[in-house]
């Protein structure tokens, strides 16, 4: 008993030193704990938690809860102005140039400076070549554009999308002909970035190019894996 009334007194100041803005964890007697939740009020019988951006607040049933602790910090995305990104992969041929050959193997280079509002501008290259025998279509593109990154995880990975455009040289040879041009160029892509290092990240990617010639424009899917160093 001696020591029932000192521990009493402990979980009583714990659960009225409560600060609104604070992350807690919610200890339940039937189990189902409450994990890293943002203590916004309380009353008489409940507290009120914010458990998302998305949701203002929900009760929690003050007779449920057994022990209230404060949540251990989380790590935060090393905060970078700059950061390199260099990315190897495939694009899948698409209309009259499936019948050329059915992907092309590609590099991407990228360079990102963080703007306001989680928007980051962003300079990328992109080359890639089709073969088939002797014939072979070379393309590298230089586009200027802008990525958006919005505040969620899934799985340890934070997402970013982003769209350029700009130029691109196309060069085609085949056994009689070699055809050189400048033409229009674009991408669409979503991104998915995890930590390795604090500064080192694993980058996964989805993308869609356009290639716009005059006989053949092409919209070229493909897939993408590197890394991005942020300096």
């Amino acid at each position: 008993m001696r020591l029932l009334f000192p521990l009493c007194v402990t979980m009583v100041c714990s659960l009225s030193a409560l600060q609104p803005g604070k992350r807690y964890d919610f200890l339940c007697h039937d189990g189902q704990d409450i994990f890293n939740a943002e203590y916004v009020s309380e009353d008489n019988n409940r507290y009120f938690v914010k458990l998302s951006a998305l949701v203002t607040s929900v009760p929690i049933e003050k007779g449920f809860v057994r022990l209230i602790q404060e949540s251990p910090s989380v790590k935060s995305e090393k905060v970078s102005e700059y950061a390199l990104t260099a990315n190897a992969g495939a694009l899948v041929a698409t209309g009259r140039l499936a019948n050329f050959s059915g992907f092309a193997p590609a590099l991407s280079f990228s360079g990102r400076r963080s703007l306001p509002w989680h928007l980051s501008a962003v300079v990328r290259t992109d080359a890639v070549r089709f073969q088939r025998d002797a014939m072979s279509l070379f393309m590298v593109s230089f586009l200027p554009g802008i990525e958006y990154a919005p505040q969620y995880s899934l799985a340890l990975f934070t997402g970013v999308i982003g769209i350029a455009a700009g130029g691109a040289y196309m060069q085609g040879l085949s056994e009689s002909a070699t055809v050189r041009a400048l033409i229009p160029a674009a991408i669409t892509y979503m991104a998915f970035r995890r930590h390795l290092t604090a500064a080192l990240f694993l980058t996964f990617s989805v993308t869609v190019s356009y290639f716009h010639d005059k006989l053949n424009p092409l919209v070229l899917p493909g897939l993408f894996a590197g890394v991005e160093y942020r300096l």
